[in-house]
């Protein structure tokens, strides 16, 4: 065993200085729970539905970000945990209580120790089909998402200016009829990934009640 100890100071030492060659920019932590200094620019969420939940997967420009789970059973107040690929709970989402429509339901986000990360907050008062705002801890209003008029997207703008596109939501429909909604970020650092996520998470499991308003039209 000692004649390999110098081949094994020799490797360890090797390997040392090869991760210390390695540019910290080149990290990626696919996690959106985490301050990354890559953040992904297009997302993909899409529902599938099982026998005692139903799952919100979450892909992205680099690569698989986790799933959104709902528990099947009727509660007042639906509750989704958002867990990365590893399978880590990493922040919650709960509607407001006794909601009636897609477009009258609030939503409050926590992150895995239950501390609030934001809230996205519906209005009467608004000439578009559904209109939310988005605010941050501490309160302050961070941006307005409104549904174009054929109730299939959602522009996310600056709260101060209608102009500063911050994201874009858009309902999409394949050949094989299954469907899906994109989310392009315009802006990373102006709002907190997770409430993104989440926002994506409520209109996939809203999805039927949006357009059922538009199908009357």
């Amino acid at each position: 065993m000692k004649r390999w100890l110098p081949y094994i100071s020799i490797l360890g030492l090797m390997l040392s200085a090869a991760y210390a060659d390695c540019p910290e920019d080149n990290y990626v932590d696919y996690s959106p729970l985490e301050v990354t200094k890559v953040q992904p620019r297009y997302l993909k969420i899409s529902a599938k539905k099982y026998y005692h939940e139903t799952r919100f997967e979450v892909n992205s420009d680099l690569g698989y970000l986790g799933n959104f789970v709902k528990a099947s059973t009727v509660k007042v107040r639906k509750n989704y945990a958002f867990y990365n690929p590893s399978g880590l709970l990493r922040s919650k989402a709960y509607t407001s209580l006794f909601s009636r429509t897609a477009a009258m339901t609030d939503v409050d986000i926590y992150d895995e120790e239950e501390n609030l990360i934001g809230r996205i907050e519906s209005t009467f008062f608004t000439f578009a089909p559904a209109q939310f705002y988005f605010y941050d801890k501490q309160d302050n209003a961070i941006a307005i998402a409104e549904m174009d008029t054929n109730r299939s997207a959602f522009t996310l703008y600056g709260p101060e200016n209608v102009r500063r596109i911050i994201a874009t939501f858009n309902w999409e429909n394949d050949q094989m009829g299954k469907d899906h909604w994109s989310i392009e970020i315009v802006d990373p650092n102006a709002i907190d990934l997770r409430m993104l996520i989440s926002f994506g998470a409520f209109v996939v499991d809203y999805q039927d009640d949006f357009l059922k308003q538009r199908k009357r039209r």
